[in-house]
């Protein structure tokens, strides 16, 4: 059993007989930064989470969940930034909680929260898994190429 994300990609680069310098350079980090993201001092920004769950052999929403058999079947699709910024808006906004509220509920400034809104940015790990964990949502739900409003599937898993 895994105990969180650094432990989980820790795990499966050993298992993969990976370098963290191999990790890295797919990722776009040094074996530095992935140290750091094994040991919990760091994660990496949403738009690597496809790349990390290749080399690694694991869907990225197993990067967040953390099974003992990832679910990985082929490749994972790079974050879409407009479907990401328009999932978690309205994600927000079906739970009728301002830009403020969002940024008291989960420790972030609200210009973080507008810049992730309007594609300008995307957000680390961290926000990511504490976002899905407010919301009592899947990574899915977010990062997948939906309207939150208007998928059943989604609907259902936000109520």
């Amino acid at each position: 059993m895994y105990k969180n994300f650094g432990d989980y990609i820790y795990r499966r680069r050993k298992l993969l007989k990976l370098s963290q310098e191999a990790v890295g350079k797919v990722i776009g980090y040094t074996p530095q930064s992935v140290s750091l993201f094994e040991h919990g001092d760091n994660t990496p920004g949403v738009e690597v989470l496809p790349n990390l769950g290749n080399i690694l052999k694991c869907s990225v929403y197993d990067l967040f969940t953390f099974p003992d058999k990832p679910t990985f079947v082929g490749k994972n699709k790079p974050i879409n930034v407009k479907s990401f910024a328009y999932n978690i808006k309205k994600i927000r906004k079906m739970h009728k909680l301002t830009q403020k509220d969002e940024s008291d509920l989960l420790d972030i400034s609200i210009r973080s929260i507008r810049n992730y809104e309007t594609g300008q940015a995307l957000p680390n790990y961290n926000f990511l898994s504490k976002f899905i964990e407010y919301y009592r949502i899947k990574v899915e739900d977010v990062i997948n190429d939906i309207d939150p409003i208007h998928s059943k599937k989604t609907k259902s898993s936000i109520k």
